[in-house]
């Protein structure tokens, strides 16, 4: 037994040897080092393979996997989809595992980013097409918004990957007037669930050419740049509407507005000097209007106060008024239009074109304010936070206000004007204590926020942040944002 474990030993030895003889070959110490790493590898492989399957994540529900990838992919689209934020998110997630790929095709509202159609050279690759088609297959049944930009030159086999789904476009937007071919084919076309229509039209359609968009039941939402008379869209329907008038001759927006009787939202931006409006008798009442916004840019009394003088909103919350620089305020138009609508509870408000008098008589037919936003350009002292100021025993102005936000735009204030500002600030505000020792209650309340922005160093002179540090630390909600 001694002699044949003797005789083992040396065939080991020998062996062992002789793999090490053969080891300081240059080939054979490549060929060792290659096995070793294929067995490190595989056991590497091994190990990530267990850590993945013990991994918290795949505890997680697929309805939590999906909220999750949902909050990591961004909305913001890019001219093509193979560019669009929204696009690449989505792919990154699928390239992840098999596990979240399989998830992320199946679920369609991951895929039903915006789509963007506008230069042809982007798009000149069939492979685009058959990204196209599988990023509307993905997304199916839901709903899509289409952005596009149709000219002659399109590439019909992109419109057509579109025009199949047309039933499911959720907002449609033309960047430029379509051509006639365009048009035909979509007047055709079933769009039953088109709830928004973006229209960035820069000029008027050829005489006798029409603007159709179909049997459209849910088309609730309106955006144009540019309204042509041979506009055809269920003007009935409308809740929201905003326009950036650019001056039809003989059109005044009243027209538009008289067929909108279920207006909810509207913003109206006359640019510029723009074709006077043509006058209208009648006053247009908008029965269901809440919030308005009429921004008439550098204009003058022969547009704004015509407008505004035949509109009536009797349930309005929310007003924004930008007259003009050169538009004479005319308190006795403003006052009634003002009358018409008794219930405004926010207004956005510019002042320059008001003395104080005009913003006195303004506010006071809105007592029920509870929120101002006032914006001012012009370096002249109009005496604005004196009218704000309160007093005890005298009258009370905007009783309810409590939210003010103070927009300088401007590079001066004159000096006398900050320093109404912080006595009228600190005239509307009590701490808790100061009001239980009050033997009788102030007749306005008291502030919740402050907002104040303008250009540094000039606006906010020594007076304005002390005062907003010292409110800040009784517990006001104040802030200088310095621009």
């Amino acid at each position: 037994m001694a002699a044949t474990s003797n005789s083992d030993m040396r065939t080991i030895l020998l062996e062992q040897t002789a793999r090490a003889t053969r080891l300081l070959e240059p080939t054979a110490f490549a060929s060792e080092l290659a096995s070793l790493s294929k067995l490190r590898d595989r056991e590497l492989r091994t190990a990530a393979a267990l850590r993945f399957i013990i991994a918290p994540v795949r505890a997680l529900p697929v309805e939590l996997l999906i909220e999750i990838f949902a909050l990591t992919i961004r909305t913001d689209a890019g001219e093509i989809p193979s560019r669009s934020p929204h696009f690449a998110d989505v792919f990154r997630v699928t390239h992840v595992c098999s596990e979240w790929r399989a998830i992320t095709h199946g679920t369609p509202r991951l895929w039903t980013g915006r789509i963007v159609l506008y230069t042809r050279r982007a798009w000149d690759d069939s492979r685009h097409v058959d990204g196209l088609r599988s990023w509307l297959a993905r997304s199916a049944p839901l709903s899509l918004a289409v952005s596009m930009n149709p000219t002659e030159e399109s590439l019909p086999s992109l419109e057509e990957e579109l025009f199949n789904i047309s039933p499911r476009w959720r907002s449609l937007e033309l960047g430029d007037l379509p051509p006639p071919s365009f048009l035909s084919r979509l007047a055709k076309r079933g769009l039953e669930n088109l709830e928004g229509l973006i229209l960035r039209f820069p000029r008027d359609p050829e005489e006798g050419r029409a603007l159709s968009f179909g049997v459209t039941p849910r088309l609730r939402k309106l955006t144009a740049w540019f309204i042509p008379n041979s506009l055809n869209v269920p003007w009935a329907q409308l809740t929201d509407l905003y326009m950036v008038w650019q001056g039809a001759p003989g059109f005044n927006p009243l027209d538009i507005l008289a067929h909108c009787p279920n207006l909810v939202q509207l913003s109206l931006i006359v640019p510029f000097l723009s074709i006077i409006f043509p006058a209208r008798a009648d006053i247009i009442v908008l029965p269901h209007l809440c919030q308005c916004a009429l921004n008439f840019q550098f204009q003058d009394k022969d547009y704004f106060i015509p407008f505004l003088e035949r509109l009536s909103a009797p349930v309005l919350k929310s007003l924004r008024l930008n007259p003009g620089l050169r538009t004479a305020w005319m308190e006795p138009t403003a006052t009634a239009f003002q009358l018409r609508s008794p219930n405004v509870t926010r207004l956005d408000l510019f002042i320059d074109c008001l003395t104080a008098a005009d913003l006195r008589t303004a506010l006071l037919h809105t007592p029920s304010l509870t929120h101002l936003e006032v914006h001012k350009r012009r370096t002249n002292d109009i005496g604005f936070p004196r009218v704000l100021q309160y007093h005890d025993g005298r009258e009370a102005l905007v009783p309810h206000l409590h939210d003010l936000i103070i927009n300088y735009l401007l590079r001066v204030v004159v000096p006398t004007e900050e320093r109404n500002l912080v006595e009228m600030i600190a005239s509307r505000w009590w701490t808790d204590s100061q009001l239980a020792l009050r033997s009788v209650p102030p007749a306005v309340v008291r502030w919740t926020r402050l907002r104040i922005t303008g250009t540094s160093p000039v606006v906010f002179g020594p007076k304005t942040r002390p005062m907003a540090k010292h409110l800040a630390s009784e517990g006001l909600d104040v802030e200088i944002v310095e621009e």
